[in-house]
């Protein structure tokens, strides 16, 4: 590592062929986060499979013990499984070298693993969130749930997640059928992307609207359930997007669905609302926290494929509601999840990680 005369954050996360809502924010912090004070480094400790990363990470720690420790600030983004068991070893060979650390957690099933651990692992977590300068939830709801189930003992604090991109003026929509639907994730059961295509079916929203998947993830067998739906030509599944494709989707969709299991705080929903999309979501995580329930968008409860068809068809039918809503939802991310905001909160846990409070 070359010397600086700033402070160094060093990122131990994702490598550069990733993707995903981590790799979003990691690639955030570290293309805007440098400025006089703060230089951002990345360490990649996951690179996307895990044969590469189980073949890569041994030969990658002893670098740790080689660093420098001056002006040094660690933020290990962490999720569940081996993404803990990962940032758990790093951050014993951090606390060596007297480098003091933050984590980041953004795993949304965290609470899923942590909940059938066993009791040493949740142990071994609690140490690990404790001995960090500070443990980074992305929403209140989150917080409560950790200083609850893990440790009362930890210094957890909430910095939520940034909309990057917020739209100004609003893009022109068209107010006549079909509305245009997107869902943009990984494709599968967690993020209820059959109960989605099983809601437009039995919905019949074909009449009104036309559904676009994107996403990586199981995608034959859902292009598969929508040809025996018989939803051809109205819904399709166009497999993972580019970012600044999804963007651009994003401005030319009517509405924004999500219809979630679990989550943290999914940057999916706010570049949606960013963008002046609705958004028909769940009340799992931090989503709640960003979409107001028939203000900036329509709320339900995961797998409940009935009220989800409804929510549809009531934003498909009204593009009055759907501007009312977008508009509304453009405006709370402004105020509420900006990066000016984002930055600063980081700015100040890394000031606090540095002189050792």
């Amino acid at each position: 590592m070359k010397k600086t005369g700033r402070v160094v954050v060093l990122h131990f996360g994702q490598s550069r062929r990733c993707r995903g809502g981590m790799k979003t924010v990691q690639d955030l912090l570290l293309r805007e986060g440098s400025d006089a004070e703060f230089e951002q480094r990345l360490f990649p400790v996951y690179e996307g499979s895990a044969a590469r990363t189980f073949a890569l990470f041994p030969l990658r720690l002893p670098k740790i013990l080689l660093m420098p420790k001056r002006n040094v600030v660690a933020q290990l983004h962490a999720s569940y499984g081996g993404s803990f068991w990962r940032k758990r070893a790093i951050s014993r060979l951090l606390r060596a070298r007297g480098i003091p650390y933050v984590v980041h957690l953004h795993g949304s099933r965290f609470a899923e693993w942590f909940d059938a651990a066993s009791p040493r692992t949740k142990r071994l977590a609690a140490d690990f969130f404790e001995r960090a300068s500070a443990a980074v939830a992305l929403s209140e709801s989150w917080k409560s749930w950790l200083v609850k189930n893990v440790s009362a003992n930890a210094n957890f604090v909430v910095v939520e997640n940034p909309c990057e991109r917020v739209v100004d003026p609003l893009p022109e929509r068209g107010t006549k059928p079909p509305a245009k639907i997107l869902y943009a994730g990984l494709v599968g059961r967690r993020k209820g992307t059959f109960d989605l295509v099983e809601a437009f079916a039995k919905g019949g929203l074909r009449d009104c609207a036309r559904l676009e998947i994107c996403g990586n993830g199981e995608v034959d067998a859902l292009r598969a359930r929508i040809a025996e739906l018989g939803l051809n030509g109205a819904v399709s599944a166009t497999g993972w997007t580019p970012h600044d494709e999804m963007l651009r989707k994003m401005e030319s969709a009517d509405l924004f669905v999500l219809p979630s299991y679990a989550e943290g705080l999914p940057m999916t929903v706010l570049e949606a609302m960013g963008a002046g999309l609705p958004v028909v979501s769940t009340r799992v995580g931090g989503i709640p926290e960003a979409v107001v329930d028939g203000e900036t968008g329509i709320l339900l409860e995961p797998g409940d494929v009935v009220c989800l068809a409804a929510a549809l068809r009531t934003l498909a039918e009204d593009p009055g509601l759907r501007a009312r809503m977008g508009k509304a939802g453009r405006d709370r991310v402004r105020e509420k999840f900006s990066t000016d905001r984002f930055f600063a909160s980081f700015r100040a846990i890394w000031r606090d990680a540095l002189a050792g409070r």
